[in-house]
């Protein structure tokens, strides 16, 4: 009897470990950030009342970093659009040197 009472106790308190409360969700692994890079003006000399839409900047490097060191690096596509898988937490964006 002490033995059957022994192995319920195991079995509630493994179950128990494994029980979820609602609302409650895990911190996910890792996040995607996506989006698209437009550069501003599209020439040199724009008149004020007809502005581009912002052209694609393809092979633009974006490089993440959470402390003193980059951790992740995108590069935008040829439309200007990129996606990175990122860890959670707190991240810094920089371009890469950028010039038209």
């Amino acid at each position: 009897m002490r033995n059957a009472l022994v192995g319920v106790a195991i079995l509630l308190t493994v179950g128990c470990g494994a029980y979820q409360f609602p609302g409650e969700s895990p911190a996910p692994a890792a996040g995607t950030v996506s989006g698209r890079v437009l550069t501003v003006p599209c020439a040199p000399v724009e008149a004020a009342d007809s502005q581009c839409a912002g052209r694609p900047v393809p092979n633009l490097e974006l490089d993440y970093s959470n402390g003193a060191t980059i951790t992740e690096k995108a590069v935008t596509d040829a439309n200007g659009t990129y996606s990175i898988a990122l860890k959670p937490g707190s991240y810094a964006v920089k371009l890469k040197t950028y010039m038209r």
